[in-house]
């Protein structure tokens, strides 16, 4: 007789013990299931927000008018524009300084060809009459209001 209190008992027991349907665990009874059932829901929540944050991150990545994705191509694009600017004010200041320096050459070929020019006069001048410079000069200082030297005494120095 104690044994068939005792499988009534066992008997009863596994009339109560539920099987989850999720994980197929096996529940001592509807409490139990409930309690269970509630761990499930609170799981499946945690998963969710889990989701919901990598979605989120993977929005923040690839959303075409906000994410990382548009703002390194608009930096890149930004970048190679001003690269490209850079490099077209880099050749028009380089033609410039060449355009520049081919003037000064030009302009200091011509200061030294007239520079020539006159030397070669002022020596053939010399040369023809060996007074002239000097009265010519003599000419000059009257015309600056500076006191005449004696020509004929610079003659006799240079002779």
């Amino acid at each position: 007789m104690a044994d068939d209190w005792r499988t009534a008992e066992a008997l009863k027991q596994l009339r109560q013990m539920v099987t989850c349907p999720l994980c197929g665990a096996l529940v001592s009874t509807t409490d139990g299931y409930g309690i269970h059932k509630g761990w499930h829901d609170a799981m499946n929540t945690w998963v969710q927000q889990i989701a919901d944050n990598f979605q989120l991150i993977f929005n923040y990545v690839t959303n075409p008018d906000t994410g990382l994705e548009k703002r390194l191509a608009d930096l890149i694009s930004a970048a190679t524009d001003s690269i490209t600017s850079l490099r077209a004010d880099a050749t028009t200041a380089i033609t410039t300084t060449n355009q520049s320096v081919s003037q000064l050459r030009t302009d200091a070929t011509n200061a030294i060809t007239g520079l020539s020019t006159r030397t070669t006069t002022i020596e053939t001048e010399v040369t023809k009459n060996p007074g002239g410079i000097w009265a010519r000069l003599a000419a000059l200082e009257t015309v600056a209001n500076l006191p005449v030297v004696n020509v004929k005494s610079l003659e006799a120095k240079e002779n």
